[in-house]
């Protein structure tokens, strides 16, 4: 099981989960360099127990969005349970829903999934 947590109610969660005894490995998320937190996520993957993804602040807001022209709705993105992320013509992702996390882009092999700096 993956448990997604921003920021400060980290520290919250891995209290609990070591309280109720379980298996758990933490990874740093941080969306400035994602491709480092996917592989570090891909390592540990097959482990067991639970990963804490603490997605860690940044300054700097982004968004995601799907280029149509890319996009064959192939349904990688919609398989990552992201509740941002649903199915029009198109998969859509809703910013205001959206942590900025980055991993729908990672699982995206089209790159039809872009991220752009919030303004």
């Amino acid at each position: 099981m993956i448990i997604l947590i921003i920021g400060d109610n980290c520290k919250e969660a891995l209290n609990i989960l070591s309280k109720l005894n379980i298996d758990f490995k933490t990874i740093n998320y941080n969306e400035e360099d994602p491709l480092n937190s996917l592989a570090e996520l891909l390592s540990i993957i097959n482990t067991k127990g639970v990963i804490v993804m603490n997605v860690v602040g940044s300054t700097v807001r982004y968004v995601y969005r799907v280029i149509n022209d890319y996009c064959d709705n192939c349904g990688d993105c919609l398989r990552i349970n992201c509740p941002a992320i649903y199915m029009d013509s198109n998969p859509v992702i809703n910013a205001s829903k959206c942590i900025s996390c980055g991993i729908c882009q990672l699982v995206c092999t089209r790159g039809a999934i872009v991220r752009y700096k919030s303004t």
